[in-house]
């Protein structure tokens, strides 16, 4: 992964917005507003990439809040921190470099958690929805968003089309790498958690009143629990 996104940042941005159709912007105010979050909260984002969820969770909170976005490619989050300034959030959020499997911090940390665009990229997505809960406070939400496949069968071949034909040919128009990255994108895609496994791995962590929501004739979907109770730190075998 590290590899794979390493030199993708600069137009990483840019490239999200003009193939989703500008709809990623309405999918990350889906999850701020899911959340509820506001004011002084500590806000985490799980796989931040360069902010852009962290940056809208940042938009809604005052000047007490605060912004925690972790990743693991360092590029991303480098990317991130140059956007602070333009964003002028240089106070509202801080970068982390790290693993969603292992996150660096104490129990009931934060008010919210989220992971966007991302889960099916983990090693473990159950151990991310684990330590994300095990570090969000009781009464807190803890959000995926993710691409998934729609339901019906034509949209679904129509949206195979896409990921498998379309994406990758736009992707060798702009570099190799670009066309690396939407091969990766499509299998990921493709071997994606349907939204109803994600709920059964927040209810298996301990999250409760789970919903799912799709958006965007379904080919994006977002899980959200709500931590009930206290949650320790879980060790793989």
């Amino acid at each position: 992964m590290r590899r794979l996104f390493g030199g993708a940042p600069e137009e990483y941005d840019s490239l999200l917005s003009r193939l989703t159709l500008r709809s990623d912007a309405k999918w990350r105010k889906a999850v701020v507003d899911a959340s509820q979050t506001r004011d002084s909260a500590l806000v985490l984002d799980v796989a931040t990439g360069t902010g852009l969820m962290a940056f809208d969770f940042a938009n809604r909170l005052d000047n007490e809040g605060l912004v925690v976005g972790i990743d693991l490619c360092e590029p991303m989050l480098r990317k991130g921190i140059s956007n602070l300034k333009a964003n002028g959030k240089r106070n509202s959020v801080n970068f982390v470099a790290g693993r969603g499997e292992a996150l660096p911090f104490v129990d009931g940390s934060f008010d919210c958690a989220s992971i966007t665009l991302a889960l099916r990229n983990v090693t473990d997505p159950e151990l991310v929805l684990r330590e994300m809960a095990r570090v969000v406070k009781k009464g807190g939400p803890v959000i995926s968003l993710d691409f998934c496949r729609p339901k019906a069968p034509v949209l679904s071949s129509m949206y195979s089309f896409h990921i498998f034909h379309v994406l990758p040919f736009i992707g060798k128009l702009v570099s190799e790498e670009w066309k690396e990255i939407f091969d990766y994108l499509a299998g990921s895609i493709k071997k994606s958690l349907a939204p109803s496994a994600i709920a059964e791995l927040m209810h298996k962590v301990g999250l409760c009143q789970v919903t799912v929501r799709r958006f965007t004739v379904g080919i994006v979907s977002l899980v959200m629990g709500i931590k009930t109770e206290s949650l320790t730190h879980h060790s793989p075998n």
